[in-house]
Formats: structure tokens, C-alpha cells, sequence
């Protein structure tokens, strides 16, 4: 078989790294996750926001021809 060139052998040990730090970033993001659950809370409902929510854009009149 062909060696890898260099340059391969860089990426491939770049993307071990990101993998990891991925990772690294998604157990903490899990575990921050964690602690601020609260079982009195219904995960599933929208938590209501302070800041007043815009009003939607309104919608163009189709035409019909």
C-alpha cells in the first residue's frame, strides 16, 4: 500500500481533536442541562419570555386571475 501523504495524516489527526472537543463540549452542555431541570416543570411547554414577542409580519393578498 501507498503511504498517506502528510497532509492527510493532518487532517485525519485534526479531526480527532475537534471530535473530541466536541464531545468534551457536549457532556458539559449536558450536565448544565441537568442541573438546571427542575421537576416541577413540563419540559414541553414554552418557557414565557420577558421581552414582548413581535407582532408577525402581514401577510400579501393572493390574486387570483
Amino acid at each position: 500500500m501507498y503511504r498517506k501523504p502528510k497532509f492527510l495524516e493532518v487532517l485525519h489527526a485534526v479531526r480527532e481533536q475537534m471530535a473530541r472537543e466536541c464531545d468534551y463540549d457536549m457532556d458539559l452542555f449536558i450536565q448544565m442541562i441537568r442541573r438546571e431541570a427542575k421537576p416541577d416543570e413540563n419540559p414541553s411547554e414554552p418557557v414565557p419570555s420577558n421581552s414582548p414577542s413581535p407582532a408577525p409580519a402581514p401577510r400579501k393578498a393572493k390574486r387570483k386571475s
